[in-house]
């Protein structure tokens, strides 16, 4: 079943359809030891996390396209 290289979306807790929850993975991109918030899109090409410490992708974020969070990073980016 993983890793998965296709778009998903949430699935429903009983029959495994889709719903608003969950977030989307576009086209292209790879998300790799990483936690990803209800709502977060991750755009075309984009990479997240890899080898190391888990990737953080905040609730409803937009991660653009081609965009990289690192291993251990996270988006969007925590105020200082």
């Amino acid at each position: 079943m993983f890793p998965s290289r296709e778009p998903c979306l949430g699935r429903g807790r009983d029959r495994g359809e889709n719903t608003e929850e969950g977030g989307q993975v576009a086209a292209g991109a790879v998300v790799e030891r990483a936690v990803t918030d209800d709502g977060a899109r991750i755009g075309r090409d984009a990479r997240i996390g890899g080898d190391g410490d888990i990737a953080l992708v905040g609730q409803a974020a937009d991660v653009p396209d081609g965009h990289r969070v690192p291993a251990g990073g996270r988006w969007p980016e925590p105020d200082r």
